[in-house]
């Protein structure tokens, strides 16, 4: 029950990887959340992009935004990898949170993976307001287009955040 628009060259069958859910149809858009939940959206130039491929995309993000390292990493299964844990730990980030597969254990104690597991799952709610402001259901004709939308549904939601 999937609609394709003929218009773009973009949307693609996006592996996921997660029972009863293998693909999705669409474009890949990182959302990044940041210091008091502010969101920030990235798409990659490979719509395809497997989630655990993103990881460099978001620390790039958050450098260019803050100039500095991110103190903690929260993420799904979808970003976990043996090679995404060496690398944040060369980047020297304190607090690693990418949720295992499987019955691997966490970079960081108890508490802290339970701290950083509830932050990520706070994530969901705000994705799904800025996806009422246009990141989810994009209108436009063609790639361009997309990104404009998954920006404009960020900075909608960014922007409800400080009104008073």
């Amino acid at each position: 029950h999937k609609i394709l628009s003929l218009y773009k060259i973009c949307p693609r069958f996006i592996s996921k990887g997660k029972l009863g859910k293998k693909t999705e149809i669409g474009r890949k858009v990182i959302v990044t959340q940041h210091t008091n939940g502010y969101l920030s959206a990235i798409v990659p130039n490979d719509p395809s992009m497997a989630d655990v491929a993103t990881i460099g995309n978001s620390i790039r993000d958050s450098l260019d935004i803050f100039g500095e390292l991110p103190d903690s990493i929260g993420a799904d299964r979808g970003m976990y990898s043996k090679k995404n844990i060496r690398f944040l730990d060369k980047l020297h980030i304190p607090m690693i949170g990418l949720q295992p597969r499987g019955k691997a254990e966490w970079e960081v104690d108890k508490e802290t993976a339970r701290k950083l597991y509830c932050r990520r799952a706070g994530i969901e709610p705000r994705i799904g307001l800025a996806g009422r402001l246009g990141l989810k259901r994009s209108r436009a004709r063609t790639d361009e287009g997309d990104v404009i939308w998954a920006q404009r549904g960020v900075i909608g939601f960014n922007f409800n955040k400080v009104q008073p």
